[in-house]
């Protein structure tokens, strides 16, 4: 919302909408961001309940890269990502809501979308619940990383 007055009578109120698009992890503080990665507001997670679900955004220069990110990979996949981190300037890991950690490739991310949907389409959920992490960085190779087992 923004006043404006010329003091003598006249008062001019203009009312905007902004659509955050993601929540930005910056300090200790978690800020909503819109589609052209401007800082909507600050906000307290605790007291946060949106109507969408919004991807969590860490790392250095996350905020201008998310964008990018969220250009490049299909709907459906967006929905299943919980937290996307900005690895080293150049490359995003990605937790998602499943509990799979995912090392995406730095200049071909739909590919490595679409490896590990040729991984998860492959597996059972009992063989998908023993994996940590998939790493999907080199071209035609996923590397597994399963979760540490006792009962194995």
């Amino acid at each position: 919302v923004i006043i404006k007055s010329d003091y003598r009578n006249t008062v001019n109120v203009i009312i905007s909408e902004k659509i955050p698009l993601g929540i930005y992890f910056d300090n200790d503080i978690y800020f909503l961001f819109d589609k052209k990665g401007e800082v909507i507001d600050s906000i307290d997670l605790n007291n946060f309940s949106p109507k969408i679900e919004l991807i969590m955004f860490k790392g250095n220069n996350s905020l201008a890269n998310a964008k990018i990110l969220l250009e490049k990979i299909p709907v459906s996949f967006k929905n299943e990502i919980k937290v996307a981190i900005f690895i080293n300037n150049r490359r995003w890991d990605i937790n998602l809501k499943n509990g799979l950690y995912l090392k995406i490739a730095e200049n071909d991310i739909l590919r490595s979308v679409e490896n590990y949907y040729k991984i998860y389409n492959s597996i059972s959920d009992q063989e998908l619940q023993k994996i940590d992490l998939i790493d999907l960085r080199m071209p035609k190779k996923a590397i597994l990383k399963f979760k540490d087992s006792q009962n194995d």
